[in-house]
């Protein structure tokens, strides 16, 4: 279950057994973690309370996870730390054009 205020970013994957929730019962329904775009998270993950787990983060499996995560990261471990930041995020897809350019002429 994904709580009502969680944001996830694009292109997340979430695999199985993965806890995205609050503090405790008496939390506000914002305080959930907001994940960014492109984060691998793997089976088992925790991810409790108020936190933002940065773009292009991969978290480990098992992971307990109760503090912001820097993006380009890699986080393993209960209670989850930095194992390696990365020093910048993968780089963008190119992007191809819908049409061609018009310096190329179709066939005959």
């Amino acid at each position: 279950m994904i709580p009502r205020h969680c944001v996830i970013g694009d292109d997340t994957i979430i695999r199985h057994g993965v806890t995205i929730g609050y503090v405790g019962m008496t939390a506000p329904p914002e305080d959930v973690p907001k994940i960014g775009a492109r984060v691998d998270i793997a089976p088992g993950v925790h991810l409790i309370g108020p936190i933002t787990i940065g773009d292009d983060v991969r978290i480990g499996p098992g992971s307990i996870v109760t503090t912001d995560v820097p993006a380009g990261s890699t986080v393993f471990a209960a209670p989850a730390r930095i194992m390696r930041p990365r020093a910048h995020a993968a780089p963008a897809a190119p992007v191809i054009p819908a049409t061609p350019p018009s310096s190329v002429v179709p066939p005959a």
